[in-house]
Parts: structure tokens; sequence; C-alpha cells
């Protein structure tokens, strides 16, 4: 029995995305999307947290008075307009509200870079280019300055790399129990390490039920609590 809701249902999406063409249609391609987007959107969620950690390029469109020591090995006091350096996504996304800076694509979500990550995403190593790929990816997409089909593409890059490498994770996570799967699970990223272990618990979960190690059950206290009345009933 999954124990996370939210991770099986987007579990079940996907597998129902198998049947569609990767053109999708705008409101099942929505669903898919924001199924990313939600599953980190707690306030405690770690993923959450690395994602708003992880530092994005950026270009400043208005000269910063001050800043100048975020410029490594720079003397300069001041941040000039047109400079390009990287800031943690929280900071940036406030300063692109107020139109100090704009954001730059990161390297790890250029067409160039997305196609190959397409072309086997089931060996592509996600960790290594990005630890939050599809939660930093999903937060940067309506940031870029991209015309809407751009953005579409990109999102839908996203979606099509979870879908491809979903089946391998589920195969990984059900038939790998007592197994060294280090190998697979280090080319993961924070997202899909999550579906990984939802899925490896699951399943042993599934072991422990089949061969009856699960502890036996018990008849609640309101049971005993009526039990012991009925008795005192009859004494009397």
């Amino acid at each position: 029995m999954w124990r996370n809701f939210e991770i099986a249902a987007l579990f079940f999406r996907i597998l129902k995305l198998r049947h569609y063409n990767y053109r999708l249609s705008l409101p099942f391609h929505t669903l898919i999307s924001n199924s990313i987007k939600q599953m980190a959107k707690s306030y405690y969620d770690i993923s959450d947290i690395l994602a708003e950690e992880e530092r994005v390029p950026v270009v400043f469109l208005t000269p910063a008075h001050d800043l100048g020591y975020l410029l490594e090995g720079s003397q300069d006091v001041d941040v000039d307009a047109d400079t390009k350096l990287e800031l943690p996504y929280w900071l940036s996304e406030r300063l692109a509200a107020k139109e100090i800076i704009s954001f730059d694509t990161p390297h790890f979500l250029l067409v160039k870079y997305r196609n190959g990550i397409l072309a086997d995403p089931i060996s592509a190593d996600l960790r290594q280019c990005c630890q939050v790929f599809y939660q930093l990816g999903m937060r940067v997409a309506p940031w870029l300055g991209v015309s809407g089909d751009d953005r579409a593409e990109l999102e839908n890059d996203l979606v099509r790399t979870l879908t491809e490498r979903f089946h391998s994770i589920l195969d990984h996570s059900q038939n790998s129990q007592n197994e060294d799967n280090t190998g697979f699970t280090n080319i993961l990223s924070a997202t899909e390490l999550k579906l990984y272990w939802e899925g490896y618990a699951s399943a042993g979960d599934y072991v422990h039920w089949k061969h009856s190690r699960t502890q036996k059950l018990k008849h609640s206290w309101l049971v005993e609590l009526h039990e012991s009345r009925r008795k005192r009933r009859r004494l009397k």
C-alpha cells in the first residue's frame, strides 16, 4: 500500500500519459506539470528547500550599489548593469519581480542539453546536472522570458523525461529487495529518489504481508469495554 498518496497519484497519471502522444492537449499537460510542481510545495519538504537554495544564472538590468563583493575576484564596489552572475533562486525570484534582474537559462535547461537527456533518458545522470531538476525547471520556466511555445516545450520536456524514466524507477524499486542498487539511485534526482524509496518501501510491505510477517490484527479497546460491560450486566 502506498504510503504517500500524492506520489501514488503522480505514478498513475504518468502511466496514463503513456497512452497519449507527447504533444498533449493543454488541460492534461497542465495536470502533469502541476503534479511535479506540487510535489515540493510543503514548507518542510527537503526538495523544496534545495530548489530554493539552488543557484541560477541571472543578468542585472540596473546597477546594484555596494554589491561588488558578489563578484568573485572583482575589486569593484558596485555591480554594473548587464553583469552576469549566479544567485540563489529565492533571491533571484524576488529581484526579478522588481525587474532588477532577469533570469538566464541554466545550462541543464538549454535545448541542446535537454535533447541529450531525451536521447537516452533512462541512463541520464540528473543528479549530476541538478539534484532538483524538475522542481527548479518548473520554477525557472516562467521567468526565462521565452515565448509561450518555448515555455510549453520546456515543461513538456521535463514531463517527458520523468515519463521515460518512470518505468525504470518502478521496476528497480519493486524488484531490488536485498540488492545493492546504488549504481541506479546515484543518477536519480531528488524527486525520482523519493519515488524510488516509496516504491521500495511498498514492495517490502507486500513481501511482509505475503509471508504473514505483519502483526496480527487486534480488536479495539472498545470491544473489550463492551465485553466487560456485558459481563457486569450478567452478574447483576
